[in-house]
């Protein structure tokens, strides 16, 4: 499922069919990012960052997941761009995001080729949701180059459980900033 996941990133990145997010749209507390608000979240993004629009069906449709958000970045370097995916599922189970990212990890760790954890550390949203924030480097295969990763996971409400990925061009070795975006993320 989560090679999956990581699948859907990739193709994101040779998608040339992008748009402007069609959402509330608010300033940011930092300069370079936007607010932007739909039905069951908001997060703050990157000005320049545009969606990928699925109306041709191009992107996988994850087991068990909801595509909410699929974003890249207009700067392509060798043919990568940084880019950030939303997922979200139902809950059958009550659990809390720090719990659900503990399991989550656990098995994903299995299900990943060519990992290696950079760090794993409590991670707090601005709206006061404690998770954990995971920095890994991943490749999908020999072939491809191997990409930083930023992973958590914010549970709404009780019922639904949001993925939040924003991958990272190997050359980026200060993630700072974007966890800044991940941050931002909170439910309606």
């Amino acid at each position: 499922m989560i090679k999956k996941i990581f699948i859907i990133v990739f193709v994101l990145l040779s998608l040339s069919s992008c748009s402007n997010p069609l959402s509330s749209v608010t300033s940011s507390t930092w300069s370079w990012l936007v607010s932007y608000s739909w039905d069951n979240f908001s997060i703050d993004i990157p000005w320049n960052w545009q969606t990928i629009e699925n109306t041709d069906e191009s992107l996988p449709k994850p087991w068990n997941w909801k595509i909410e958000l699929s974003l890249t970045s207009k700067d392509v370097k060798n043919w990568f761009s940084n880019n950030l995916l939303v997922l979200s599922s139902d809950l059958k189970t009550k659990i809390n995001s720090k719990d659900f990212s503990i399991w989550n990890y656990v098995w994903a760790k299995k299900e990943y080729v060519n990992y290696n954890l950079i760090e794993t550390k409590n991670f707090t949203f601005n709206d006061n949701e404690l998770s954990f924030l995971h920095t890994f480097e991943w490749r999908y295969n020999e072939q491809t180059p191997k990409l930083r990763f930023l992973q958590v996971w914010h549970v709404c409400n009780e019922i639904k459980v949001f993925f939040v990925t924003i991958a990272l061009s190997p050359e980026i070795t200060d993630s700072s900033k974007y966890e800044n975006i991940l941050k931002t993320f909170s439910c309606k």
